[in-house]
Parts: C-alpha cells; structure tokens; sequence
C-alpha cells in the first residue's frame, strides 16, 4: 500500500473513534504541557540568574588581588612589571591597574551630609573598559586631578540627622559640593573630621544604573590623583612606616579577555600555576549552570512522569483497538495486505495521537509560559529591579524537541500492539466475533 493511502486509513480510524482518540489524545496534551513548562521554568531561571551575574560585572574580566611571595610569606607587590608581563600573554585584550584611597580619608556632601563611597584611582583610559557606563558627562582626562565619575547609588548613600529624621542628599549631582576630608577616632571612639584641609571634588559624570553594588556606590577618580594623596600622606610617616613600593604598586589589577572562552583557563593558570589570589564572575556563573542542570533535570523528571502516563494510555489504546480490529486485519490480510503495512498503519496511529497531543500541548505551553511571565514575571522585575523579567522561556530547540519527543513516544507505544497485529493469523481474524 502506497503511504498515502496508509495515512487516509490512520487518520479514519482514528476519526471512527473520537472520544477514545480525545482521551488518549488528552494524556499526551497533559504530559507534553507539563514537561515543557517545567523545563521552561529551569531555563527561565537559569537565563535570570545568567542576566543578574553579568549585571553586577563583565564575564571576560578576571581580577587579580596579589600573590604570596614564598621567599617573606607575605603578598607580593601588584606593579607596572607585573602588568607588562601580563599583557604578554594569549588572547589578553588589555590590561590595567586600580588604586584605592585608603586611610583616614571620607566624603562629606554639601558641608553636613557625611556617607560611604570607595574612592578608586583607575586610568580614565579604561573606564570603559572595566565597564564604566556613563548616564550623563564626561569620562575625566588623566591630568583632571580630582575629577570624579560617580556611581549611581552614592548619593543615595550620603544624609544628615536633623534632631529625630534623617535626611537624605537630594539634588542634581553636578550641582552637590563633594569635599574630601580627613578623619581620625579619639581613645573614646568619637570621629574628627579636619575641616582645614578640604579637596573639592570635581563632577564629571555619573554612571548607569546597575547591579553592580561595589561601582554604583563608589567614587572613580584618575589613577595618578589617587596616588599623589596617599604619597603626601606617606610622606608624613617615620621611614620606617613609609610604603616604598606605593609609586608603582596597584591594589588589584584586572585582565581582560578578547572572548570569553578563554577566562576560565586564564584564571586557572594564573591561580594553579602562577600562584596569584585571583576571581572572575564567569566561576559564578559556571556554578549556577551546574545547579540549573540539576533543577531542570528535576524539573524535566516531574513533568516525564505525566507523559509516562500517556504512553501507557496509547499502548491501552492500540490494542484495545487491534482487540476491536481483528476481523478488520484478517480482511487486510486476505485483499493481500503486507505485514509491514499492517505494521506501518498501527505505528502511524500511535504516531498521530502523540503527534497531535505535542502539538497541541506546545500551544498550551505557550500560553501558559506568557500568562507565568505576565503574573509573577512583572513582580519579580519590581522586586529584583531588573526590567522585564521572563520566569518561564520556552527555546526553539524545546518546541521541535517536545514534538519529536512525543511522536516518537507514540510510536514506540504502538510498536508492541502493532506487532501483536502483524502476528494475527488471517484464517483466525476471519473467524473472529
């Protein structure tokens, strides 16, 4: 028989039992909407997690804290050498060094409003490049002197106390008089502030709004300006407290990928071959994965059990109808019939109710995936503060899997009703009441 004439046969059989076909149809509708929600809901959630991890820093960047010297056990000085030698290496788009202004120095805003902002000394040149988004300005140039870029979240940390309230620093952050002061503690733990000697600090932008907590809130000043203040501090010092190495030295550096790719082997030679104490977000990222593998596997596992469900009512369903069939295949056999066209009729069956269910079931997948992100999707974009927020995404690759999946479940259903069919006898079918 020609397979166009096998699938008209199918699809009437199928037709000649509509409630039989609905039900069946049914199980598979239900055990392929759930398996792809649930599967959704994994990647949903792994694509959130992969979105927040990228927000709170760029995945190609790996950061170096120091590296215990073996010789003095203490860690080793990050210099301009070390820099150089870094940049020699594979597949490093750039390299660069960052200082922070540490010691007894703080912010005051506008005379009154004290806070907390990290003042860091980076090279103006790779601001962008250690993912400084500007909202508004101007990145500083490298002879600006105390010429800020401010983070989005630092003025949010300055305020007063005004008898009982608290007053928060409002107001256009160009026009907010920043002044950077000294600060020191009495025996009895009180803080003094030395208001002689005042460094305005200059506006010249302000960054975009992120995740990122440790950029939001901190003040970026030109590297070398950062450097000359704790220089004119150290000088201050006996000899014997000076820093000597504090011309040249970094706090951190930051090495910068050309792909992400190679973050991961770069990290691990610097820190397993090299000796350095050293981190990059992707080590994060690559820990969520693992745990969103497990999720979805489990995830996957709960919505498998409905579809097992389905497969049985398919396989009830095939030879329930081979039992009601049987004078029907004798009759096919006796016009002359070929076992294989038996065969081929019974699986395109089986083929056809699960086909019919994925399809269907995707269709309910979709809508339930939009009516999810639409509900607890906009509650979690409030609460995370992350924009449009989708819980539940369903891949191109998911949909053509969950069809082919639950054909493929149909067949393999009808493929033991279907070889019962092929070994009825024909002289016995014929017989058959």
């Amino acid at each position: 028989m020609k397979i166009k004439d096998l699938i008209t046969m199918a699809l009437r059989n199928l037709g000649a039992r509509k409630l039989r076909t609905f039900l069946t149809v049914l199980g598979v509708i239900i055990g392929c909407t759930s398996i792809v929600v649930m599967m959704s809901l994994g990647y949903g959630m792994t694509k959130q997690s992969e979105d927040w991890i990228k927000s709170m820093g760029s995945l190609t960047d790996i950061t170096i804290y120091g590296k215990n010297d073996p010789s003095t056990g203490k860690n080793q000085v990050l210099n301009e050498k070390l820099l150089a030698e870094l940049k020699k290496k594979p597949h490093v788009k750039d390299v660069f060094g960052i200082l922070n202004l540490n010691g007894n120095f703080t912010l005051m805003a506008n005379k009154k409003y004290q806070g907390y902002a990290q003042i860091i000394g980076i090279d103006p040149s790779q601001m962008e490049a250690y993912g400084l988004e500007l909202a508004e300005g101007r990145y500083p140039k490298a002879n600006d002197g105390l010429t800020a870029v401010f983070g989005s979240q630092v003025k949010s940390s300055f305020g007063y106390m005004a008898g009982n309230t608290y007053r928060q620093l409002e107001g256009d952050l160009k026009k907010i008089k920043f002044e950077l002061v000294k600060m020191d503690f009495d025996p009895d733990g009180r803080m003094n502030i030395d208001n002689k000697n005042k460094k305005e600090i200059k506006y010249a932008g302000e960054l975009v709004e992120s995740q990122d907590w440790e950029k939001g809130s901190a003040v970026f000043l030109p590297i070398q300006a950062v450097r000359d203040l704790l220089l004119e501090e150290n000088s201050k010092l006996e000899k014997a407290q000076q820093d000597k190495d504090l011309k040249t030295k970094f706090d951190r550096i930051i090495v910068v990928m050309d792909d992400i790719d190679y973050v991961k082997d770069m990290k691990n030679d610097l820190v397993d071959n090299e000796g350095y104490h050293a981190e990059a977000m992707i080590d994060w990222l690559d820990s969520i994965k693992e745990d969103m593998v497990i999720t979805q596997a489990i995830f996957g596992g709960i919505g498998a059990v409905s579809l097992l469900v389905a497969a049985i009512g398919i396989s009830n369903t095939m030879v329930m109808s081979i039992q009601e069939r049987t004078k029907e295949i004798g009759i096919m056999k006796v016009i002359g019939a070929s076992i294989k066209d038996i065969r081929a009729l019974f699986l395109l069956e089986a083929a056809f109710i699960g086909l019919l269910g994925g399809i269907i079931g995707l269709i309910l997948s979709y809508s339930a995936s939009a009516l999810i992100n639409s509900l607890a999707g906009s509650i979690m974009s409030m609460g995370m503060g992350m924009g449009d927020t989708k819980i539940s995404i369903i891949p191109a690759y998911l949909a053509i899997a969950a069809l082919v999946f639950t054909a493929l479940i149909g067949v393999i259903s009808g493929y033991f009703p279907a070889r019962k069919a092929m070994k009825i006898s024909a002289l016995d079918a014929m017989r058959y009441e």
